[in-house]
């Protein structure tokens, strides 16, 4: 399947998809890693900016993404050493673009959801907004973004301590085997935009 028709292919150019367990990755994730490696620029280095708390179950994908992805050799911010949170995203965010300035930047982070989507991993075409659960109005960070929905949205951000790490860490294997299949697949061509901002 062609990758840009992979990411015209969900609803706004988002795929959902669900991840059972490392071992039955669903056709969607697959899309959905096309979809990610799809939206990379050539020849461009990617920076993950994994945001979330160690500090509160729900809120932990991010730290425990980044911290998966480390261990691969990513280039991350955001890990369980060393969080990206609400208190200082803004500030990571812009010694990332100081850093690394043409880098192309994927944002990771849990987020709340409609009651059918707790479990599912969303691939978004466009940054995230850090800390919207708790009303922050931050800017958009990063050029696509990868959302794991931990808590239904009408628990609000209280639904978050709330969750538990089992459930988390799937989620979080899933989101870093995506975001690593999509550098792979980046690396070698596959599907490549030619320029974009992020």
């Amino acid at each position: 399947m062609d990758a840009r028709r992979v990411y015209a292919s969900g609803a706004a150019g988002i795929i959902t998809f669900m991840f059972l367990s490392s071992f039955t990755p669903s056709p969607d994730a697959a899309m959905a890693e096309r979809m990610l490696a799809a939206l990379i620029p050539r020849g461009r280095d990617v920076v993950v900016l994994a945001i979330g708390s160690d500090r509160v179950t729900g809120d932990s994908l991010g730290p425990i993404v980044g911290h998966m992805l480390a261990l691969r050799g990513a280039e991350v911010y955001g890990d369980l050493r060393s969080p990206v949170t609400a208190l200082n995203v803004m500030e990571v965010y812009e010694l990332i673009r100081k850093r690394h300035p043409s880098a192309f930047v994927i944002a990771v982070d849990s987020a709340v959801g409609a009651d059918a989507d707790v479990g599912k991993i969303k691939v978004l075409p466009r940054g995230l907004r850090p800390a919207a659960v708790s009303g922050k109005k931050f800017p958009r960070v990063g050029g696509a973004s990868v959302i794991g929905v931990v808590s239904p949205e009408r628990l609000g951000a209280k639904g978050l301590s709330g969750v538990r790490l089992g459930d988390v860490l799937p989620l979080a294997g899933a989101v870093s085997a995506c975001i690593t299949n999509a550098l792979r697949m980046s690396a070698e061509g596959v599907g490549n935009r030619s320029s974009v901002t992020g």
